[in-house]
């Protein structure tokens, strides 16, 4: 396990549990935070051992938003744009090649949940609520939100959120395809647990030209990406995982894959 001031990481066989460290008082994630963030991200990126991520909270928040604000960039000596792709942890997160969950209680406010959105899986309990309150600011999203939230859950309920700072309960997520399940506080973790472990046992190859396929239908004409989908099924061919998985199912018994 690494600790440091604002995240634990844990990894277990092939899964890495991300928490970020919250105290129940306001916990924002700072520059500090951010840092760390992109660090564990390159470390599961780069590491062949571990196929899933799972990113939680903790003292029943997921994450209350950044620390960065309009005066900051505004003071700074620094070019605007510079700042803001410093602290774009969400954005770098969405280019992870392997396949990502992020376990939801309570707050899941600005950036907070915009790393939510970067992720491939969300789940909830039914004390989550998600929004930018800081929207009626004088601010816009600036890791992502105002791309991946109409994409997730359709640009009405987008522009509620961003335009009117509308706060989403978990079951009106739910209803719009923000997150998948509603579960018992109780069972977040577990539930979690089981659908990291889920997919760590597939074919990492498959689970990762899966991932950049559904990403492409959000961003290529259909055209395109049926040509994409049939591209990355011919790389499957050559892969030895492919071949497993046939031998397995000819012989009755469960596949092991490698990731070559």
């Amino acid at each position: 396990m690494y600790n440091v001031s604002s995240l634990t990481l844990n990894p277990n066989g092939p899964v890495l549990y991300l928490t970020l460290q919250n105290s129940g008082n306001g916990d924002r994630i700072g520059p500090e935070t951010v840092q760390q963030l992109l660090n564990a991200f390159e470390f599961f990126e780069g590491d062949d051992t571990l196929r899933v991520l799972v990113i939680e909270g903790s003292n029943g928040i997921f994450s209350e938003g950044s620390t960065l604000n309009p005066d900051q960039i505004v003071q700074s000596n620094e070019p605007a744009i510079d700042i803001i792709r410093k602290h774009q942890v969400a954005n770098y997160l969405s280019k992870v090649t392997k396949p990502t969950i992020a376990a939801i209680d309570g707050k899941a406010y600005g950036q907070g949940l915009e790393i939510a959105l970067a992720c491939d899986i969300r789940i909830a309990t039914s004390s989550a609520s998600f929004g930018f309150p800081d929207s009626n600011n004088g601010t816009i999203p600036w890791d992502g939100a105002t791309q991946r939230l109409p994409r997730l859950a359709g640009i009405g309920t987008a522009t509620n959120m961003l335009l009117m700072g509308k706060l989403l309960t978990a079951s009106e997520a739910l209803s719009v395809g923000l997150i998948v399940e509603i579960v018992p506080t109780k069972d977040l973790h577990p539930t979690a647990i089981g659908l990291a472990e889920q997919i760590a046992t597939s074919a990492p190859i498959a689970a990762r030209y899966i991932k950049e396929a559904i990403k492409g239908s959000g961003e290529l004409p259909l055209g395109e990406g049926l040509r994409l989908e049939a591209d990355l099924n011919m790389l499957l061919f050559s892969t030895t995982d492919r071949a497993e998985g046939v031998s397995s199912f000819l012989e009755k018994r469960s596949p092991e894959f490698r990731g070559s």
